[in-house]
């Protein structure tokens, strides 16, 4: 009777694995690599910031200064949101966008930036951001966890207002000033 040992069984799927590498090739061990869905610019005059939205819901914001603000006016006659003056991934992507990452360099989140997007869930503020501006992640329904830079100084006029799923949010000392309703509709 021949013993089996832990060797011979490592030899045994090794071997399998490259016969099957070879009758079905390599097909099955591609690499993923999430694709760019939509791209521009998002700079306040004279910043140079862009955007990035990947196939993954990962919108990153890069470069070098403040973000422009934006506009994204509620009716509340008929009860719609206007986007006609919103961010680029809010007007577009607004359910696509699940994470949001904004690189060092960037000093400031604009006015509405992030409004209503449904999707977002968390997001972690760099250093580099100074002031949060009004209503910049108003509406986000789903956001679950926000950690704020130590750099930040000013929150703005209702800049977490309506995030009701938002079970954490780590405010620095560093903070001097929190804008009318910033965190109305917040349970935390």
């Amino acid at each position: 009777m021949k013993q089996i040992t832990q060797k011979s069984v490592a030899k045994y799927l090794t071997f399998m694995a490259l016969v099957g590498i070879l009758l079905f090739g390599a097909r099955g061990l591609t690499a993923y690599a999430a694709t760019t869905v939509d791209s521009g610019d998002c700079g306040a005059e004279g910043a140079d910031v862009t955007w990035t939205l990947d196939s993954d819901g990962k919108l990153t914001i890069s470069g070098e200064g403040k973000m422009a603000d934006y506009d994204v006016f509620f009716d509340s006659d008929t009860d719609t949101y206007d986007y006609s003056k919103a961010s680029p991934w809010s007007k577009d992507h607004r359910e696509k966008v699940e994470t949001v990452e904004i690189t060092g360099g960037v000093t400031s989140i604009g006015w509405d930036a992030f409004s209503v997007c449904s999707s977002l869930t968390s997001i972690t503020i760099p250093d580099s951001v100074k002031e949060i501006g009004n209503w910049a992640f108003g509406g986000c329904t789903n956001l679950r966890s926000v950690t704020i830079g130590n750099s930040v100084t000013s929150i703005g006029d209702g800049a977490f207002n309506g995030c009701s799923s938002l079970a954490s949010i780590t405010i620095p000392n560093s903070v001097t000033s929190i804008g009318w309703d910033a965190l109305m509709a917040v349970v935390v």
